[in-house]
């Protein structure tokens, strides 16, 4: 009885979060998973459900002091920087805590790697999300959302790993061949892994688009066209567009060889394809606030989603624990 109130209270809690950012967003279904998997876990746990709380509150408290912010653009320049190391102290000892918990079941060690992988990647940690994802796969929790995200963060950790991005030619230079295609086929990997058992369903469609968008980074245009095809054969309405503008630049630069051997004859890795531009550069802390900082400041609070980014765009350096 007092499981099934706890589980009703993060139920509620998830509905509240939901109403502030929208059903569809990736945290809704990222929680939902989590409230899902322990709702039909065989053990109960208090300090797990425990766990489950405090993460939701936290995201209710990050999402609701950003929106009030946003609201109030007079308060902006004296709170907003305060507020993201606040948010973060508040990140950090969530991730202390997690690490703290002792858990002895499969399924506490799921649930908990799945939070520790949520708090990671809003610390910018990528190889500590992987890791987490890698834990909770391992411990039985298989939906699809988690390979999705396995996969997603195995591409965001070649391209901030393996190579960097040159804003004066607006491309991206691979650093470590090796390092950088094996990540990207690890991620290959784990978005097939996320595929229904007959990978033939609306929903795997944005599979087959991330596994396209990777394998033309990679060159393997044939294959990336396939994929192509197949998201937006899958789901139209929601990748004709994006697919089919994928399958012409394809095609638009296998009519162009003569351009793509004198990139390679001079030395330095190809340009690869566009849709994976940064947001920006690091950026160096400024010594007096202008009123073109503060519109900045203001732009940002709008276009986070990450505690990383929240900080990368106010001059700080992206910073989390230790890896």
């Amino acid at each position: 009885m007092e499981r099934e109130r706890r589980l009703d209270t993060l139920h509620k809690l998830l509905k509240r979060l939901a109403e502030k950012v929208g059903e569809k967003e990736f945290v809704i279904r990222y929680f939902q998973v989590i409230l899902n998997y322990w709702r039909e876990a065989p053990i109960d746990s208090e300090s797990v459900t425990d766990a489950i709380e405090s993460v939701l509150r936290y995201e209710l408290w990050h999402h609701g002091a950003l929106r009030r912010l946003a609201e109030k653009p007079d308060l902006q320049g004296r709170y907003l920087i305060p507020m993201g190391v606040e948010m973060r102290t508040a990140l950090l000892a969530l991730t202390a805590r997690l690490e703290k918990l002792s858990v002895f079941h499969l399924a506490e060690k799921g649930v908990v790697s799945l939070l520790l992988a949520h708090c990671h990647y809003q610390l910018g940690s990528t190889p500590a999300v992987i890791s987490a994802l890698e834990d909770a796969v391992a411990a039985g929790v298989t939906d699809s959302l988690v390979y999705f995200a396995l996969g997603f963060n195995r591409h965001r950790l070649a391209l901030s790993q393996y190579a960097r991005w040159e804003a004066f030619g607006r491309r991206l230079v691979v650093l470590d061949r090796e390092g950088f295609e094996t990540q990207l086929r690890r991620a290959i990997e784990d978005f097939k892994a996320g595929l229904s058992p007959s990978g033939s369903l609306p929903s795997d469609a944005p599979f087959y688009m991330w596994i396209g968008l990777i394998q033309e980074m990679l060159g393997e245009t044939q294959e990336a066209l396939a994929s192509y095809e197949q998201a937006r054969r899958l789901d139209p309405d929601a990748f004709s567009g994006e697919a089919t503008g994928h399958i012409e630049r394809i095609r638009r630069a296998s009519d162009r060889p003569a351009e793509k051997e004198k990139e390679t004859a001079q030395g330095s890795p190809p340009a690869l394809p566009r849709p994976f531009v940064p947001e920006s550069e690091p950026r160096s802390p400024v010594s007096a606030i202008t009123e073109a900082d503060l519109e900045r400041l203001r732009k940002a609070i709008g276009e986070v989603s990450t505690m990383a980014d929240f900080l990368k765009r106010l001059g700080e350096e992206e910073s989390g624990p230790e890896n």
